[in-house]
């Protein structure tokens, strides 16, 4: 009767374990990440979130303008000296400046009252080197969170790649939400076409909405697949509800800041920016077949 015993002893050993461990996985799965907190800023606060960013964004503006300038003088001849100095430019943005844009773009936009049924208190965090995207989901009761991972590689090309998807601390296996990632691919795939048709950019290097929402698209449907992007950031001018797109040759997140280092550019650059945004969308692996 030993070995009925052992047996008796492994199995109830397995339960205990089993039921330890669900409890562990529930209150992990259950219980929010040390990293997201649920602040609202004060108007203080959030006024002077939204004034820092503003002079941020006239300041590359202007830097912009003058790069350009440069760009036609010496295109002209006409330029007495070299221009020095205006060919990159620095942008640091903190976790409060993204999440006061963010904030502001969902009330213009009302993205708010599209996702208010499914989500609350969405946030963008900025931890460990990795960009966040996280909210409480209302019917799970629970923080989920998408985990990027975003740099320039070798090539000089923009990679966000998806580390991971979670549920509170624990990491959601791939086949539980690949379907949500398909559904969201081929939402991508239908809109896409459609920015496409309608994305300009200006000779004075300014372009429209659509082109923005072409390229955030574009990174969008590469960044599914771990696929390189082109690095470009869309600055937007709300005055005039255009934008000016740079070139991201830098790229750092350190102590809740992110940091670009942006490129003008160049007329050339810009024709052919156009054509890669107009360019149908194919995965590496459907273009190799």
């Amino acid at each position: 009767m030993k070995w009925f015993k052992r047996l008796v002893f492994s199995v109830a050993l397995l339960v205990v374990v089993a039921v330890t461990g669900g409890i562990v996985a529930w209150r992990l799965g259950h219980s929010s990440p040390d990293w997201y907190r649920i602040r609202h800023l004060d108007p203080q606060a959030a006024a002077a979130a939204a004034r820092s960013i503003d002079d941020k964004v006239i300041a590359t503006l202007s830097w912009a303008a003058e790069a350009q300038s440069a760009e036609t003088r010496a295109r002209n001849g006409t330029a007495s000296q070299p221009a020095q100095g205006v060919t990159s430019w620095p942008i640091t943005f903190s976790e409060d400046e993204l999440n006061a844009l963010f904030h502001q773009w969902e009330h213009t936009s009302k993205w708010d009252e599209r996702y208010v049924t499914y989500i609350s208190d969405p946030a963008v965090v900025l931890h460990e080197g990795h960009l966040i995207l996280a909210a409480t989901a209302r019917e799970l009761g629970t923080v989920i969170s998408a985990h990027f991972e975003p740099q320039i590689d070798s090539n000089g090309k923009l990679r966000m790649k998806l580390l991971s998807v979670r549920s509170g601390r624990l990491p959601i296996p791939q086949a539980a939400f690949s379907k949500y990632q398909t559904q969201l691919e081929e939402r991508l795939r239908f809109t896409l076409p459609q920015y496409q048709r309608r994305a300009t950019i200006a000779p004075d290097g300014y372009s429209n909405g659509d082109a923005a929402a072409a390229a955030m698209a574009k990174l969008l449907l590469k960044s599914l697949h771990d696929e390189p992007a082109e690095p470009l950031l869309f600055v937007p001018v709300p005055a005039q509800k255009t934008f000016l797109p740079v070139r991201i040759s830098e790229l750092k997140i350190e102590d809740k800041n992110i940091s670009f280092k942006v490129d003008a550019l160049k007329a050339g650059q810009r024709q052919a920016l156009l054509q890669y945004l107009q360019e149908p969308y194919a995965t590496a692996s459907a273009s190799s077949d």
